[in-house]
């Protein structure tokens, strides 16, 4: 009964050992204006962007509008850096 005691112990402490280090929390950037980000400091991976664009004005009461689009990738980003070129649309005029 003891052997299964030492097992268990040796088992938990091998685990303690090896368990990898818990992960950061992501930082979130939310750009709504301008044309360029000056860059936050990373770990040297790539960075995940995501775009929300507008929807479309409908036109008339029996033409819906378009729905807004909406994207994610990782690309690759050196840390610091400043990204320009940056366009951020609005979505189309409501009815009045």
């Amino acid at each position: 009964m003891k052997n299964i005691y030492k097992i268990i112990a040796l088992s938990l402490i091998v685990f303690l050992v090896f368990l990898p280090p818990p992960a950061e929390a992501a930082t979130t950037v939310l750009i709504t204006s301008g044309t360029s980000w000056a860059g936050a400091t990373t770990d040297g991976s790539n960075i995940t962007v995501e775009c929300i664009g507008g929807g479309s004005y409908g036109g008339t009461s029996t033409q819906n509008g378009g729905g807004g689009e909406y994207r994610k990738a990782s690309l690759p980003y050196t840390s610091g850096s400043t990204v320009n070129n940056i366009q951020i649309g609005q979505g189309g005029a409501g009815r009045a």
